[in-house]
Formats: structure tokens, C-alpha cells, sequence
């Protein structure tokens, strides 16, 4: 009986483990919310926080998304990375801005941003979000808030979103 009692009480810390990821000390939580999936971004800087999704390890050909925090507001930009070096922002190359931003903060040295992208936005530049598929998870962080600036810390895992 204790045994049955400890299972039912572990079992939602179990399924909170399964949606979050740590990457060179950056951390991402999510969840999914009807057609859309919730994310937290949080990374030991005071500049801009990247995610991307690939069918590939590659960050050419990615979905990304850039992030940051300025005079105390987020702001995002939604990106398809055309080639190395090359990325464009959606809406600039015949396609939408599907970033719904929720919050952001900057305390002490670390950065945190919450927003919420569609699992399917219809966007052609955009990456299409299937349950329980392996992709390709990017995370990176600058310590700058320019988007132009280089990543300090970019690393690349097989991952796959969960309800």
C-alpha cells in the first residue's frame, strides 16, 4: 500500500521531469496548452536567448527564435536560417511572426523568458510541431542583447515534445 501511495504521489514529479532540459547552462521547461507550446527560456546572462528546431543537427535550415529582455520588456524575433551566417527574420521573406510573448526578466546575471509558439503555424519558414517526434533542439545565449552578436553557448540535442 505504501509503495502504491508513494507511485501516485511521484508520478507528476516524474512527468515534470520529462518537459525540461538543460543545455550548458541553460535551461528550457515547457508545456503543451491546446494547439500551442508553452516554453520558459533561462540562461546565466544579461543578453538575448536563442531556440531552434531542425529535422537535422544543424542550425542551418532551423526555426529559430531569439529573445531578450530590454528596459524591463521582452521581445522576440521569429527567424529561418537560410544558410550559415544567414538568418532572416519570417516576415521579412514571405512569412509570419508566430511568437506570442508572454514575460521576461532580468535578475542578477540571469536572464528569463516565457512565450508560446503553435505545434503547426502554417508558415512555411516555420518548424512543424509533432507530439512525441524526435527533433533537433537548439538552445544558445549571447551576452549581448544584439542579435547580430555571436552566441557565447550553442549546443544541439535529439529531444521531442510530450503532452
Amino acid at each position: 500500500m505504501r509503495l502504491l501511495i508513494f507511485l501516485l504521489v511521484s508520478l507528476p514529479v516524474a512527468l515534470h521531469a520529462q518537459k525540461e532540459v538543460t543545455l550548458g547552462n541553460m535551461n528550457m521547461t515547457y508545456q503543451v496548452v491546446g494547439n500551442e507550446i508553452e516554453i520558459q527560456l533561462k540562461a546565466p546572462t544579461k543578453g538575448w536567448l536563442g531556440i531552434g528546431f531542425n529535422d537535422v543537427n544543424s542550425i542551418v535550415k532551423s526555426d529559430l527564435y531569439l529573445l531578450r529582455v530590454r528596459n524591463g520588456a521582452v521581445e522576440g524575433i521569429d527567424m529561418d536560417v537560410l544558410a550559415a551566417g544567414n538568418p532572416k527574420e519570417d516576415d521579412t521573406i514571405g512569412g509570419t511572426n508566430d511568437l506570442t510573448l508572454i514575460s521576461g526578466k532580468e535578475e542578477q546575471n540571469e536572464t528569463t523568458v516565457r512565450f508560446r509558439l503553435p505545434l503547426n503555424s502554417g508558415d512555411k519558414h516555420d518548424f512543424i510541431h509533432s507530439l512525441d517526434k524526435d527533433f533537433w533542439l537548439i538552445l544558445a545565449y549571447s551576452q549581448s542583447d544584439d542579435y547580430g552578436h555571436h552566441s557565447t553557448m550553442r549546443k544541439h540535442t535529439k529531444f521531442k515534445f510530450s503532452k
